[in-house]
């Protein structure tokens, strides 16, 4: 029963990855069409430039789609492996990743 779990949850991570590298694809590609326009660092942060302010969102997000990214395949690491010994080494990456991940969100706000 446990191995059941194991491989479902192993083809679930998968699947979220998969979503992941397509949405990071999709944020690069925003990025890529809203960021020329933008000449300045200072325009990613004034008030009233939109297409700046929406550069940095993107290209924010773009990051954290990566680095949720790499946490999620440190997990899958662990997940998709039949082994009795848990590797501590895959969850101690994807503990720090997820916490890199959530900080990466800040820089994806705008704020």
């Amino acid at each position: 029963e446990g191995e059941k779990a194991k491989m479902a949850t192993c083809v679930v991570r998968v699947g979220f990855a998969t979503s992941l590298v397509a949405q990071a694809a999709s944020d690069i590609h925003d990025a890529v069409v809203t960021c020329p326009q933008s000449k300045h660092s200072a325009d990613l942060t004034f008030f009233n430039n939109t297409r700046g302010q929406i550069c940095a969102i993107n290209a924010g997000n773009a990051v954290m789609d990566l680095v949720a990214l790499t946490a999620t395949l440190s997990s899958v690491a662990e997940d998709c492996t039949s082994s009795l010994i848990p590797n501590f080494d895959t969850y101690c990456s994807a503990a720090v990743l997820g916490f890199i991940t959530a900080m990466a969100q800040f820089a994806g706000t705008g704020v």
